[in-house]
């Protein structure tokens, strides 16, 4: 079924999903705005998770995830899937360890810049660490304190 409601902040006039085979999952969105310019999303048939977005220039985003729905790269417009991500992510949650996310993110000369986010117990931020800028890739340390 095909539903039609009128959006008044993003002036978001359609959504027209592809209806999938009987059974699955849907997987395709196309959104089509007051201007008639339409941005096509394609989702994860098992969790709705978006693996790719086409915006109104037709230019994709793409992310994949880990088995527990964390994303685990993204790629964005204009740059294929077949070349490095723009931004990778990995998790630390194990017992004994501070849980942490290691980000990398690309940079224009191919090389990447990594932070890590540390949390507490209950998943809350405490402090970040990220790669310097400088030639000796030192660390800049951020304490978040409440």
């Amino acid at each position: 079924m095909t539903r039609y409601r009128v959006d008044l902040i993003t002036s978001e006039t359609a959504r027209r999903p592809t209806l999938p085979a009987s059974g699955s999952q849907l997987t395709i969105v196309r959104s089509t705005n007051a201007k008639k310019s339409a941005t096509t999303t394609t989702r994860d048939g098992l969790r709705a998770l978006p693996v790719n977005v086409v915006d109104v220039n037709s230019r994709t985003t793409y992310a994949d995830y880990d088995a527990m729905g964390r994303t685990t790269a993204v790629w964005n417009p204009g740059r294929d899937k077949s070349a490095s991500a723009n931004a990778t992510y990995a998790y630390t949650i194990e017992p004994g360890k501070q849980p942490a996310v290691t980000t990398r993110m690309l940079l224009e000369d191919g090389d990447y810049r990594t932070g890590i986010s540390l949390y507490d117990g209950l998943l809350r931020p405490r402090q970040v660490q990220e790669q310097a800028y400088d030639v000796d890739g030192g660390r800049q340390h951020h304490r978040q304190l409440l």
